[in-house]
């Protein structure tokens, strides 16, 4: 049990601080095993966001779809948050472009830096998961 924690989900835009600064515009090909999953209020209403995450991936009543992303298609990094999402763990957030992945929804995509997704340095991707172009 957390006591004292918040429901509400933050984002911070830390994307201007001098650590993420040069990770913004970064474009990385996806050369692993990567799903899409569509994220709801619960499983019958629409996706609010898409967060992608190596396999084997989350299951809940927040998601609303999963689908594999192909292989080679590309991420582009368009913004750096703080988040208090990720407990236990660094709480950075990618906002990412995705291109190439055929998937239902567009919008706002997600790669929380934990369950494999991280890399070296503050806001790195795991190099054989994402491949950096």
């Amino acid at each position: 049990m957390l006591s004292g924690c918040s429901c509400e989900v933050t984002y911070a835009d830390v994307s201007h601080h001098e650590e993420f600064r040069k990770v913004v515009g970064s474009r990385y090909e996806i050369i692993g095993e990567v799903d899409a999953y569509g994220i709801g209020r619960h499983s019958r209403a629409p996706a609010d966001y898409l967060t992608l995450i190596p396999r084997p991936g989350i299951g809940g009543s927040e998601v609303v779809f999963e689908a594999p992303v192909p292989k080679g298609a590309t991420v582009t990094v368009t913004k750096v948050f703080q988040t208090n999402r990720i407990v236990f763990e660094s709480g950075i957030t990618l906002e990412v472009e995705l291109h190439g992945a055929g998937l239902p929804l567009r919008g706002r995509t997600l790669i929380d830096l934990n369950r494999g997704s991280e890399g070296p340095g503050p806001a790195g991707l795991n190099p054989e998961i994402y491949k950096k172009l």
